[in-house]
C-alpha cells in the first residue's frame, strides 16, 4: 500500500486595496502535500519448479517488482545448492614441512585402528557436494573420510593405493587448513610423498612430490553417490599439485542489481544436471532488499531419468511420375526429456552388399584434379560433392591414405590397392570432383612397394549410384598383389586382376663333391687320383608379368531408389525436424500404365537406440514393370547394347575446329562422356576429353583437326 503524508500551511497574504475589495469574504489559503519517497519491492512468486534431464540443462525465471517511486537494490543467497562436480587445475606449490615426530607429537595421529584412525575434529566447516562436515579419520591408504553428526561421509582420496605405514601419516591445523601428509620420515624434517589441503573456503589441493607412484586412485565421493575421479599420473613434475575447486550446479543471473520505481527485472535460475543423480532437489533462495524487506523463495530441481525418444511418422507412401524425381516431406520429433542427435543409414542396402567384376578397362581413366599433399595422406579429410552411399550409411568425405585405400569412417574402407606403398619423389596423389557433383576421381601415380623401385598408377572412381570402379592403368613386372575390396568392417567383397606369370626354370650346379683319392708310388713319382662327383639341381621362379589397364567395378546388390536428407541432425527436447524423402524414376520410361513399386527402410540411430520408417515410393504410368539393375556395363545401361554409339563428326567452314555428336539418351539420368581419338586404326585409342551430360564435343587442337585421317569413339559412365 501506498503511504502518503499529507501536510497543510497557512500563508498570510498582503493583498492590495483593490485586490482586498474584489476578494471580500474569499480566504486565501496556500497548501504544500509531501509525499513520502519509498520502495515497494516483491517477487513475482514463492515457489518454483525446474524440470531438468539427467546430463541436461533448464532454465526459470523469478520477476522482481518495485511498485514504490524510487529504486532499491537487492542480493541473493541459497541455501541447499550444493556443487555436483569440482573444476581441477595444475599449479605449482611446495608440500609442507614435518618436524620430526619427537619434536612434533601433536602432529601424530594415535589411536589406530588397522589402517583406519580415530575420529579428529576438523576445527572448521568443510564442504563437499554440499554437505558439510567437521571430523575426518585418515586412512593409511592415502584417503581421508569425513563425517558429520548426520551420519553423512565423504571420501577424498588424493592417491588410494596399498596401505603406509601409520607411522609415516602426519597432520596439522593451520588458521586456513587442515594438511594430511603419507609416507613422511618421521625421524627428520620432511614433506612425505603426497599431501591433501582442506581448505576453509572448501577448495581442495592435492600435492607430489616428483617420484614413481604406480597405481592409485584420485577421487572424490559421498555417501549420497555423488563422485568425481581425476585423470591424473603424478610424481612427473616438481612442485606438483591439482587445486579442485567446486562448481556450482545451481545458479541464479545476476545474483544482485537495483529496481528502479515501477519497474521489474529478471533473475534467471539455471540448473546444470551433468553430475547430478535423478532425484528431487531443494533449494532456498533468500532475496535481500536494501530497504531491509526480504523475499524467500523455495525452488524445487527435479532432476528426471535422461529419457531419448525421436518420434516418426507412421508408414510413410508417396507417389510420382516415372522418369521424374518426386519429393515429399516427412516430420520427426524428440519427444524425450534430453537432446539427442540421430543418423540415419538404409539397412536394407547395407544387406544387400556389393558385387565385384572385372570390366572392360576403355580408356576411362580420368586425368587432373587437385593434388594431396603427402603430409594430408591419412589425415586430413577431403569432402565430396554428393552423397556417397556405401554398404546402407551415407557419407560426405572421404580420408585418402598413401597405401592405396580410401577411409569412410569407423571401419568402411575401399582398397584400391591396399599394400605396403610409399609417397617418393615420383609419386603423387590426387583428387577430381566433377562439376555435375555424380563422380569423384582419386589418382595414385607412381606409387612404390616399400624399398622398391617399381611404380604403381591406380585410381578409384566414386559414383553417386553407389558404384567403384577401380583402373589400373600401370603395375610393373613382378608387382605386389595387394588387397583390392570394399568392405564395412562387417561384410567384405573382393575383386581381382587377371595375373598373368612367367616361369622361368635354371639348372645348377650346387657342390662339387670329392668321393675319394688313390695314391700310387711315392716322393716324387707319386700319382694322385680323385674322383670328384658334381651335384645339380633345378630352380623354378615365377615372375608376375606387368598388369597395364585393367580394371574391377564393385556394384550395389540393390538400386537405391528412394533418399532421404538431411542425414544427420540435432533435437533439443520438444523439437521436430522436416525430413525430404525423394523418389528416383528417372531410369523408369514414361507413358505406360504400370505402377512400381519400391519399400526401403530408413533406420534412425540415436544414443545405442534406433526407430525404423517403412518408406514405400510408387511410380505412376510407367512404361516398364520394375527398376532396371543396375549393370556392370555403363555402356549397356546407355545404349542397351556392349557396342559403342554411332557418332558423327562436322567440319566448320575455317577448318579450325571439328564437332563429335553422340546419341541423346532417353532418360534424364546424369552421365559422363569419355571421349577418346586414335589416328590410325592399328594404334590405341586415347583419351582426350570427359564431358558431363552433354552429347557434343568441339576439338580444337590443331595437330588432330589438320589429320587427314582420324577415329573417334565415346564411352560413357
Amino acid at each position: 500500500m501506498k503511504r502518503f503524508v499529507l501536510s497543510t500551511l497557512l500563508l498570510l497574504t498582503a493583498l492590495s486595496a483593490k485586490a482586498a475589495q474584489s476578494a471580500t469574504n474569499v480566504w486565501v489559503d496556500t497548501f504544500t502535500l509531501e509525499i513520502t519517497k519509498i520502495a515497494q519491492p516483491a517477487v513475482s512468486t514463492n515457489d518454483i519448479t525446474i524440470d531438468v534431464a539427467e546430463g541436461g540443462t533448464a532454465t526459470a525465471d523469478l520477476t522482481l517488482t518495485n511498485s514504490g517511486n524510487v529504486s532499491v537494490s537487492y542480493s541473493l543467497t541459497f541455501e541447499g545448492a550444493s556443487s555436483a562436480s569440482y573444476s581441477v587445475i595444475t599449479q605449482t606449490q611446495s608440500r609442507a614441512s614435518f618436524l620430526p615426530a619427537e619434536h612434533a607429537p601433536e602432529t601424530v595421529l594415535t589411536n589406530w585402528s588397522g589402517n583406519s584412525s580415530e575420529a579428529e575434529d576438523i576445527s572448521f566447516d568443510m564442504t563437499v557436494f554440499g554437505n558439510s562436515y567437521t571430523g575426518f579419520s585418515v586412512n593409511a591408504n592415502g584417503s581421508v573420510t569425513l563425517i558429520n553428526s548426520a551420519g553423512d561421509t565423504a571420501t577424498v582420496s588424493p592417491f588410494e593405493t596399498t596401505a603406509f605405514d601409520p607411522k609415516t601419516v602426519r597432520f596439522k591445523k593451520t588458521e586456513s587448513r587442515l594438511i594430511i601428509a603419507w609416507g613422511v620420515n618421521p625421524d627428520e624434517l620432511n614433506s612425505g610423498m603426497f599431501q591433501v589441503w582442506l581448505n576453509t573456503d572448501n577448495t581442495i589441493r592435492f600435492l607430489y612430490e616428483k617420484t614413481s607412484f604406480g597405481i592409485g586412485t584420485i577421487s572424490l565421493l559421498d555417501s549420497e553417490g555423488h563422485s568425481q575421479t581425476v585423470n591424473h599420473t603424478p610424481g612427473l613434475l616438481s612442485y606438483e599439485s591439482l587445486l579442485l575447486t567446486p562448481q556450482a550446479w545451481f545458479t541464479a543471473i545476476p545474483t544482485s542489481g537495483t529496481v528502479s520505481g515501477s519497474k521489474q527485472s529478471t533473475v534467471t535460475f539455471a540448473a546444470n544436471a551433468e553430475n547430478l543423480a535423478p532425484a528431487s532437489y531443494d533449494i532456498t533462495a533468500h532475496v535481500l532488499w536494501s530497504n531491509g524487506d526480504s523475499n524467500e523463495v523455495s525452488v524445487t530441481v527435479n532432476v528426471d531419468a535422461e529419457t531419448l525418444k525421436l518420434t516418426l511418422p507412421p508408414d510413410v507412401t508417396f507417389y510420382g511420375m516415372a522418369g521424374l524425381i518426386t519429393r515429399t516431406n516427412v516430420t520427426v520429433s524428440n519427444t524425450g526429456n534430453a537432446p539427442l542427435t540421430y543418423s540415419i543409414i538404409y539397412p536394407d542396402l547395407q544387406a544387400a552388399s556389393y558385387s565385384a567384376d572385372q570390366v572392360d578397362y576403355a580408356n576411362k581413366w580420368i586425368s587432373g584434379g587437385s593434388t594431396v599433399l603427402s603430409g594430408e595422406l591419412g589425415i586430413d579429410s577431403f569432402e565430396l560433392e554428393f552423397p556417397f552411399t556405401f554398404f546402407g550409411t551415407t557419407y560426405s568425405s572421404l580420408i585418402i591414405n598413401e597405401n592405396g585405400s580410401l577411409s569412410l569412417g569407423g571401419s568402411a574402407s575401399i582398397k584400391v590397392l591396399n599394400g605396403d606403398l610409399e609417397f617418393d619423389d615420383d609419386a603423387s596423389v590426387s583428387i577430381y570432383n566433377n562439376a555435375a557433383g555424380t563422380w569423384s576421381a582419386i589418382t595414385w601415380k607412381n606409387m612404390s612397394p616399400n624399398g622398391s623401385l617399381e611404380n604403381y598408377t591406380f585410381q578409384a572412381v566414386l559414383n553417386r549410384d553407389g558404384t567403384i570402379r577401380c583402373s589400373y592403368k600401370h603395375l610393373e613386372e613382378n608387382w605386389m598383389n595387394g588387397v583390392i575390396q570394399v568392405t564395412d568392417g562387417v561384410t567384405s567383397v573382393s575383386g581381382t586382376l587377371t595375373n598373368e606369370t612367367t616361369v622361368v626354370t635354371e639348372t645348377v650346379v650346387d657342390s662339387i663333391d670329392i668321393i675319394g683319392t688313390n695314391y700310387f708310388g711315392s716322393g716324387d713319382a707319386r700319382i694322385v687320383d680323385s674322383y670328384i662327383y658334381a651335384t645339380n639341381y633345378t630352380t623354378t621362379t615365377t615372375y608376375t608379368n606387368e598388369i597395364n589397364n585393367q580394371a574391377v567395378l564393385f556394384t550395389p546388390g540393390k538400386r537405391q531408389v528412394i533418399t532421404a536428407s538431411p542425414l544427420t541432425g540435432t533435437l533439443v527436447s520438444g523439437a521436430s525436424k522436416m525430413i525430404t524423402l525423394t523418389g528416383d524414376a528417372r531410369s523408369l520410361d514414361a507413358g505406360g500404365s504400370s505402377d512400381v513399386s519400391v519399400n526401403t527402410t530408413l533406420s534412425f540411430t540415436y544414443s545405442g537406440s534406433t526407430d525404423d520408417l517403412d518408406v514405400t515410393f510408387v511410380a505412376t504410368n510407367s512404361a516398364d514393370s520394375a527398376y532396371p539393375a543396375l549393370s556392370a556395363n555403363a555402356v549397356a545401361d546407355m545404349w542397351g547394347t556392349s557396342d559403342e554409339p554411332n557418332i558423327w563428326t562436322e567440319q566448320d567452314e575455317t577448318g579450325s575446329a571439328r564437332t563429335v555428336y553422340w546419341p541423346e539418351p532417353e532418360d534424364s539420368l546424369s552421365r559422363v562422356y569419355y571421349v577418346l581419338y586414335t589416328p590410325s586404326l592399328v594404334e590405341e585409342f586415347y583419351q582426350i576429353a570427359v564431358v558431363t551430360n552433354e552429347c557434343v564435343f568441339v576439338d580444337e587442337d590443331s595437330e588432330r583437326i589438320s589429320n587427314p585421317q582420324g577415329y573417334y569413339k565415346v564411352d560413357v559412365e
